[in-house]
């Protein structure tokens, strides 16, 4: 890189840093409930948090728009479409941020915050707002948040933190996002621990040409450099379980919609038109039943073909 393409990785890497600080000093202004299973209307009153952090520093001059924009997108980690964690939705971002537009239009003191929010808008009704940095800043948070106390529960250790999250990704991370921070992160945090290993049973998703998604379940035969790009064996076929309460997520996989593979094909995610994504890891202790229907599936059979 030149000299100047060195001073923007900085400036770029200063402002996440910037962002990550600030991304949650909305929830000093809200009473926040200090308990687990959370009721929808707790969840949807957590979810004003990034408009309010973002207003808090939105008229300051000293903050580059882009933190600004880190910080409104900070839950806006998805992208694409179909079902996914985005919040607030575009829609609600944009009626928002409009009712601030008017209700600050005659106040000369807000003129970098009336300013900023019409920047905002426009990168929102034209989708060019970048969803990296805000994705980088929430797993990040997501993984400081599973590693430490909290009022409901123990910390869990590093390496069940990063399972959870990618148990949980698939409605709230693309691809990238996942990938660069268990390929690129994860052994730092972890203490040189892998999270996925050799043996391990994991699913897969996939997506046909006429958009069907597809659960596969596979056993990691080798792992090369990359973590989430391992050589993988297909066992069979499983239907996940979905539930919506405030937030989407798989709450598990039916054992009962297991279905074995006899082909026992062999994927190698390292090449980079294989469209399967690593989603979830088939944990002995957080998930004691599938586990043991995978692996009774897996034993109970042998390898005969490679794709």
């Amino acid at each position: 890189l030149s000299k100047a393409d060195n001073e923007v990785q900085k400036a770029k890497q200063l402002n996440v840093m910037l962002a990550s600080y600030m991304v949650d000093i909305g929830k000093a202004r809200m009473k926040l409930p200090n308990h687990s299973n959370l009721r929808p209307e707790e969840y949807e009153y957590i979810k004003n948090h990034p408009i309010i952090s973002y207003l808090m520093i939105g008229n300051l001059n000293g903050i580059d728009s882009e933190v600004k924009s880190a910080v409104l997108n900070s839950h806006r980690t998805f992208r694409g479409e179909g079902l996914n964690n985005n919040y607030p939705t575009t829609n609600m971002l944009i009626r928002k941020l409009t009712e601030y537009l008017q209700k600050y239009k005659d106040d000369r003191t807000k003129l970098i915050l009336l300013e900023d929010i019409q920047k905002q808008i426009h990168h929102l009704v034209n989708s060019t707002y970048t969803d990296e940095d805000p994705g980088i800043i929430s797993i990040a948070g997501e993984f400081a948040s599973l590693s430490s106390d909290q009022e409901w529960r123990q910390a869990y250790d590093a390496v069940t933190s990063m399972k959870l999250i990618l148990n949980n990704s698939f409605f709230s991370y693309n691809e990238k996002i996942v990938r660069d921070f268990f390929d690129l992160m994860a052994l730092s945090l972890c203490e040189n621990r892998s999270v996925l290993n050799t043996g391990d049973y994991i699913i897969v998703v996939s997506m046909d040409s006429q958009r069907k998604v597809h659960f596969e379940t596979c056993v990691i035969k080798e792992i090369y450099r990359h973590q989430t790009r391992p050589l993988l064996e297909r066992i069979g076929t499983i239907r996940p379980v979905i539930t919506n309460k405030g937030k989407i997520k798989i709450e598990g996989y039916d054992p009962h919609s297991f279905r074995h593979d006899k082909r026992k094909a062999v994927f190698n995610l390292n090449n980079s038109m294989d469209p399967r994504r690593v989603i979830y890891v088939i944990d002995p202790e957080l998930e004691p039943n599938l586990f043991e229907k995978v692996d009774q599936s897996y034993r109970g059979s042998a390898p005969r073909s490679v794709a």
